[in-house]
């Protein structure tokens, strides 16, 4: 009998770890932040039992494409759920004393609280008020990574001792990893669009061009825009060919960037072109980078 009783447990877990799974990914199905947390909690709250939940994001430099200049370096993002409505706000991190956060931070894995029996006196970060103070019963709160770097936290809170159950964390932890993953995409996806749109500035300014050297080979590869620049058939321009525009008395910096390359060193040089019988001034700069097999290249 205690086999049996044993083994139905394990199913009943099995079958809500498949069903936790079924409507995480469901719930996961948005191309943007907002919709995606809102439809995850709404859709997972009746199943695992929680009131509310707050979502909170690190400002993190692998998330970073640009430098960001601004004052929100030392903010959190926090998103807190609650009966279908999302509500967003900036929290500085010297608020975050005594709360859940600077507990996750400290022990980084996560964390499962009995606020009925606990002697800890545990701040919310938004209200700045006791959870106890709130009628908040219990919690549980999942640490969010992105290459082992704490990026940020999804906490999920009740009224009742709902969360002071080891399966609904186990579920928890579930949805949250997925969530984890979902997260990355997004500020990734975000990521791309903002060097997207940084390239097409970039190449739309004929004063500016961002070009890739061959030197094994001999050519450069040029953006649209320097081919038009240029007239060329293709957006392959011949490093030989490119000496023959510069004007004669600085032809020699060339000999220059010759020794910059077998040096594998950045320079910054000017010189002078003469393009359809106009003479324009070249800044030319560079830098090696490490390719993904370890290589220095231009």
């Amino acid at each position: 009998e205690k086999r049996i009783e044993i083994e139905d447990q394990l199913n009943k877990l099995i079958s809500k770890i498949e069903k936790t799974i079924s409507l995480t990914i469901n719930g996961l199905n948005n191309d943007n932040l907002r919709n995606t947390l809102i439809n995850y909690s709404s859709t997972l709250e009746q199943h695992l039992d929680f009131d509310e939940a707050v979502y909170v994001i690190f400002p993190i430099d692998s998330f970073a494409v640009v430098l960001e200049v601004n004052d929100d370096y030392d903010k959190i993002n926090t998103y807190n759920y609650k009966k279908n409505r999302l509500y967003e706000r900036q929290i500085s991190f010297n608020n975050l004393k005594s709360t859940i956060i600077e507990m996750l931070i400290s022990q980084n894995h996560e964390i499962m609280l009995d606020l009925n029996e606990s002697i800890l006196e545990v701040k919310d970060f938004i209200t700045d008020n006791n959870y106890k103070d709130l009628d908040v019963k219990s919690l549980i709160a999942i640490p969010l990574f992105n290459n082992n770097e704490l990026y940020g936290a999804a906490i999920y809170l009740s009224k009742t001792n709902s969360l002071n159950n080891n399966d609904v964390m186990t579920n928890l932890k579930i949805a949250s990893k997925l969530l984890e993953g979902k997260l990355i995409n997004l500020f990734y996806e975000e990521n791309i669009k903002t060097l997207k749109a940084i390239n097409s500035v970039i190449s739309n300014n004929l004063s500016t061009g961002i070009f890739y050297c061959n030197i094994d080979a001999g050519y450069m590869i040029v953006p649209h825009k320097l081919q038009e620049f240029f007239q060329l058939k293709s957006r392959k321009l011949n490093l030989l060919d490119y000496e023959g525009v510069i004007v004669e008395e600085d032809r020699q910096v060339r000999e220059i960037i010759k020794k910059k390359y077998e040096l594998i060193e950045d320079y910054n040089l000017e010189y002078r072109i003469i393009v359809s019988d106009k003479q324009y001034l070249v800044k030319e700069v560079a830098y090696p980078y490490i390719t993904r097999d370890g290589v220095l290249k231009f």
